[in-house]
């Protein structure tokens, strides 16, 4: 798509899906093509901090090995 000159793949531009924030949080209700990204609105801090935890429990449940990147990033 870049090769083509295209700057958007469906709603996103192509540098929103290049260069992704560390963590995603959206409405897929009201948002279904997830444009809007409410991870860091002061709105959904409760709601990141929860998926956060079960995210890294998983991670270690599980033996995931990008879990160390919650030491680096």
């Amino acid at each position: 798509m870049r090769e083509r000159g295209e700057t958007h793949y469906g709603q996103r531009s192509i540098d929103a899906y290049m260069h992704r924030p560390p963590f995603e949080l959206y409405d897929l209700e009201e948002d279904p093509h997830e444009i809007h990204n409410l991870a860091d609105s002061p709105d959904h801090v409760a709601i990141l901090a929860e998926l956060k935890e079960k995210l890294r429990a998983f991670q270690e449940r599980t033996n995931d090995p990008w879990i160390l990147k919650w030491e680096y990033e």
